[in-house]
């Protein structure tokens, strides 16, 4: 267990957190283009074709920055979406 992943609750002690009466609302305004570029060294030196290919071969299930109050880059790989974390942790 020397890599951390979304299952990761199945093997510890983990105890269920109520959540907020209200939340923060962030504003949307993607910079897709830009944040992936960000990774163009670290693509070509593990030698993927490109930053989704990277993304699903290194098993990363969601990418989401977020800048002051703004939501920059929110993309969802290997069979996850915006919705599979609220319906994940809704069970438990």
């Amino acid at each position: 267990m020397n890599i951390a992943d979304v299952y990761d609750y199945k093997h510890f002690e983990n105890h269920k957190i109520r959540g907020a009466e209200s939340a923060n609302r962030f504003i949307s305004q993607p910079k897709e283009e830009y944040i992936e570029s960000l990774f163009d060294d670290l693509v070509t030196k593990t030698g993927f074709n490109g930053f989704e290919e990277w993304a699903i071969e290194s098993q990363t299930t969601a990418l989401i920055v977020i800048q002051r109050d703004t939501i920059i880059y929110e993309k969802y790989f290997n069979g996850f979406g915006n919705s599979s974390f609220l319906a994940f942790f809704e069970r438990y």
